[in-house]
């Protein structure tokens, strides 16, 4: 026996209808399970899109870089020109990643 035995049909507008499948779409949903979890009242968080996983992939990998660097300075309370330009150019690459999103 089915768990589903109800149904309904609703009638939405075009621009109804364009919003409830970008939700449904952002939440990686089908409309219908979209719709019953919003009926059940659970709040519904949109996923992360996959380039946003790999931007903080990324940054992570360019930030441990960084952390090395700076355990060093903190040991040696030194820093060599060549691991200030590489901090610099790491700062950067971080910076023109996170703006290549914000473009997009």
């Amino acid at each position: 026996m089915l768990k589903r035995q109800k149904q309904i049909s609703i009638r939405l507008t075009g621009q109804e209808y364009d919003r409830l499948c970008k939700k449904a779409k952002a939440a990686y949903l089908k409309r219908e399970p979209y719709i019953r979890r919003r009926i059940e009242k659970c709040h519904v968080v949109p996923r992360c899109p996959d380039e946003y996983l790999q931007l903080a992939k990324d940054i992570s990998v360019v930030g441990r870089r960084i952390n090395e660097i700076t355990h060093e300075l903190n040991r040696t309370w030194y820093i060599s020109e060549a691991q200030m330009a590489e901090l610099t150019l790491l700062l950067q690459k971080v910076l023109r990643l996170v703006q290549e999103k914000l473009r997009e």
